[in-house]
């Protein structure tokens, strides 16, 4: 049974390799890459083209021949275009850091996410078991009470009391056995696979650190942010001069030529040409771009500083929600200890005719509750921890003990 558990690091160590929403930001970033890659390749680089023509004039010209062949080389090289390039790398960079911290944060709350399942699916299964342990004490006082009625020791709406809780605790078995079935298709969904019965897991206590790094997501909209900046100053480069050196090489064939001593014809030539332009005029056009991008970027700056405000508040409340999750442990451990102690004494009053079967069914309900309940708190706050290291932009997987 032990080797057929899943356990719940290899759960998240799967579902990060097999996850589709995963695979679509890996696929993101390396789309961003090879972007990144084209770009650099064209910096400082020469472009080398070669093509061909041929055209055949009717009727022919006394000044040309009828049909011409030329094919050409060119080698061309920007030697200077204002910066663009260069900044298009860097907000190219920019862009690609932002889909990598995307990836990694979005691993991350997947993780999180994976823990949560896996404790509620465990919570669930507490409560079932509870659940089948009092359908255990139920049948054997149904069997009890039905002797002592047919001694005339009972009444029967004792048996149907008992009798009705009991069905009542079937339905609420087939209830839970429904949730923890709809948990485990939830799980499934996120690893992309079935999963099969929990192994037991434990997450080690995180540490209160001085020292807060930002989370992926905030790192992500600070590259963004970047990569807008990058993006307006590639726009400057509108204002300055384009200067590109190019060198041509073409070859000619002519086919039906009519003679004519005037005219020679051109077999090959070479031309080397220097051009620059720059823009003197575009009624403000760039400008406004650029102011448009830079509001864009005060826009995300205002988003980054919520964020890192949230980010602030959340730890602390992650750290609240460990300390009340002990508290809540120390109260159901408490309440499992009283419910005990009043079922086992309600039960023996009970089984003695001293107190009816009102009282030992409610006694029997809180035992069972209580039970049920100091599981659950148990395993809040294991889920506690998971957020506490999702909050401080750890890898929960790293910290779980099996």
């Amino acid at each position: 049974m032990l080797l057929l558990s899943d356990r719940l690091k290899e759960l998240i160590n799967y579902a990060q390799t097999h996850n589709h929403q995963i695979k679509a930001l890996e696929y993101n970033s390396q789309a961003n890459a090879k972007s990144l890659e084209s770009t650099k390749s064209e910096y400082l680089m020469p472009k080398v083209v070669v093509g061909g023509q041929f055209s055949s004039q009717t009727p022919a010209s006394p000044f040309q021949a009828q049909d011409t062949l030329s094919a050409y080389g060119q080698i061309s090289i920007d030697l200077y275009d204002g910066g663009k390039l260069s900044s298009e790398i860097s907000q190219k960079t920019n862009e690609l850091k932002a889909s990598k911290f995307d990836e990694r944060y979005n691993k991350k709350a997947l993780a999180l996410s994976i823990v949560n399942n896996f404790y509620n699916i465990k919570n669930q299964e507490a409560l079932l078991q509870a659940r089948y342990d009092e359908q255990k004490e139920l049948e054997a006082q149904i069997i009890r009470v039905e002797t002592f009625h047919r001694a005339k020791l009972a009444t029967i709406d004792q048996v149907d009391k008992i009798k009705s809780t009991y069905a009542n605790n079937n339905y609420q078995i087939t209830a839970t056995k429904q949730d923890i079935f709809e948990l485990k298709k939830s799980l499934s969904l996120k690893l992309g696979r079935p999963i099969n019965d929990l192994g037991n897991a434990s997450i080690q206590e995180p540490q209160n650190s001085s020292e807060e790094e930002l989370n992926d997501n905030i790192k992500s909209m600070d590259a963004s942010a970047d990569a807008l900046v990058n993006t307006a100053t590639s726009l400057d480069a509108a204002y300055k001069p384009q200067v590109a050196l190019s060198d041509t090489y073409s070859v000619y064939e002519y086919y039906r030529e009519q003679s004519n001593p005037l005219i020679e014809n051109m077999y090959h030539q070479n031309t080397i040409m220097l051009n620059v332009n720059m823009q003197l005029f575009d009624n403000g056009a760039v400008k406004k771009q650029k102011q448009a991008l830079m509001i864009q970027h005060q826009a995300m700056q205002e988003q980054i500083n919520q964020a890192k405000d949230e980010q602030s508040n959340n730890r602390a409340i992650a750290f609240a929600q460990i300390a009340t999750a002990k508290e809540k442990i120390n109260s159901a451990n408490t309440a499992l200890a009283a419910s005990e102690s009043v079922y086992q004494m309600i039960e023996q009053k009970f089984e003695a005719k001293i107190v009816d079967n009102v009282t030992y069914l409610d006694a029997l309900s809180n035992k069972t509750t209580a039970t049920a309940q100091y599981q659950i708190a148990l395993n809040s706050l294991e889920v506690a921890k998971a957020n506490c290291y999702f909050q401080l932009g750890l890898n929960v997987e790293e910290y779980i003990n099996e």
